[in-house]
């Protein structure tokens, strides 16, 4: 397994360097305000950070309801009702 500060440098390196990097990246959340977060904004706010490591930020920004849409709202406990087949979908 690659560390993670390695694949940062490596980054950092790609993009001219730390601060040019920095911009590049979403702010980092307030804590409080994660910790704040009912499950479904959570739930939320993981799969956005998840798919933005493959996609530009504004794909993801400009598509964003639809991935509300397809995953109700992110509400666990609709999704956790959900059969096998809205998976496979």
């Amino acid at each position: 397994m690659i560390p993670f500060r390695t694949i940062r440098a490596r980054a950092e390196k790609r993009k001219g360097g730390a601060k040019a990097l920095n911009r590049l990246l979403p702010p980092k959340p307030d804590p409080r305000a994660l910790a704040n977060l009912r499950d479904d904004g959570a739930l939320s706010e993981m799969t956005r950070r998840v798919f933005s490591a493959g996609f530009a930020w504004s794909v993801i920004e400009a598509k964003w309801s639809g991935f509300e849409q397809a995953f109700l709202d992110f509400e666990p406990g609709r999704l956790s009702l959900q059969p096998d087949e809205f998976w496979t979908a």
